[in-house]
């Protein structure tokens, strides 16, 4: 019975690839925004000029494998919960591993990193913690990993219902 809902988290865990994900800012000033796809694709679309800070924000992009596999994973779940034979486990299995491979993904954008990651091209100033970089992490994000947790207790409630048979009638 509440299998053919699962269909939904699913589905809102894939679209929320298309939401906006990540916001950066360097020293309060706002500096890229990425979608949750753009991240999976290795793009950090950047707002201002840092060719005066020797950055090439048009370096070829390193893609987000992680964050790839995740979106894999979500639509072979998208595609569990359109077979005709519901396959409860195998969707608890794909949501978790999703959920972990999205976790994972995104914590290579920590503010740390992306501080390490332009401390030598920023000089004296980076090194003297004058350039504070910081990561929001948007609603996007939050959207699929809540869908997320949503599918797999749904899937275990699903994998509960066919082990134990539907509940009584009242």
């Amino acid at each position: 019975m509440i299998w053919r809902y699962i269909t939904i988290p699913q589905a809102v865990a894939g679209l929320a690839f298309l939401l906006p994900w990540m916001s950066v800012s360097v020293s309060n000033k706002p500096v890229a925004d990425a979608a949750g796809w753009q991240l999976a694709a290795g793009r950090l679309p950047v707002h201002v000029d840092l060719s005066i800070a020797k950055i090439d924000a048009t370096a070829a992009p390193h893609v987000n494998y992680l964050l790839v596999g995740a979106l894999a994973l979500i639509v072979v779940g998208l595609l569990l919960t359109l077979l005709s034979r519901p396959r409860p486990f195998l969707l608890i299995g794909s949501s978790i591993l999703a959920f972990a491979l999205t976790w994972a993904g995104t914590s290579r954008y920590s503010s740390e990193t992306l501080t390490d990651a332009v401390r030598g091209k920023l000089g004296v100033l980076a090194d003297l913690g004058a350039i504070t970089v910081r990561v929001d992490w948007e609603w996007g994000l939050w959207v699929a990993v809540t869908a997320l947790v949503l599918s797999g207790v749904m899937a275990w409630m699903a994998f509960n219902e066919a082990r134990l048979g539907p509940p009584p009638p009242d």
